[in-house]
């Protein structure tokens, strides 16, 4: 049961027979043994289980994950350990992953505006990437380039610059 069903003096509930039900049952009389977990869905503004303020509803975006696999799979394998007394143990198994396409999707999502993705600093290899349009038909294009390129290299790490047959045209 819910913890919040513990707090009830008296309930309702089935008599475990088919249109029946008990009116005024008990804890302690009805269900002596029940247990008791944080199982109901919670909801936006109930109350923050450490007692400190009340919880808000944030969507979020699962990168990485940790499955407790226990002995089944090492088992199975005959994959031991010894303890601290030499016996073979079966091993304890964990299965560990970072999803690393989800991290590139949250960063999208947490990092953008109406012209695009704006990535975050740690995730970018250059602060500045320079993609000139048309540098192999205009002076001036390449004359920009080449100042743009020189003043971001004087204010920190050389930026990317594109060129060659795969820049745009």
């Amino acid at each position: 049961m819910d913890h919040t069903a513990a707090q009830m003096p008296s309930f309702v509930c089935g008599a475990n027979e088919d249109g029946f039900h008990v009116k005024g049952a008990t804890w302690s009389r009805d269900v002596p043994n029940a247990e008791f977990a944080d199982i109901r869905e919670i909801v936006s503004g109930d109350a923050s289980p450490c007692g400190q303020g009340t919880l808000e509803i944030r969507r979020g975006i699962e990168v990485g994950h940790i499955f407790q696999l226990g002995t089944k799979y090492s088992e199975t394998m005959n994959a031991t350990v010894q303890d601290e007394q030499g016996r073979s143990q079966a091993m304890v198994m964990g299965c560990y992953g970072i999803g690393i396409t989800r991290i590139v999707a949250a960063a999208i999502e947490q990092n953008h505006d109406d012209k695009g993705i704006i990535w975050p600093g740690a995730m970018t290899p250059f602060d500045v990437a320079i993609v000139p349009l048309g540098m192999d038909k205009s002076e001036r294009v390449q004359a920009a380039t080449e100042e743009l390129y020189h003043a971001a290299s004087v204010r920190g790490s050389p930026p990317f610059w594109m060129i060659g047959r795969n820049a745009p045209a």
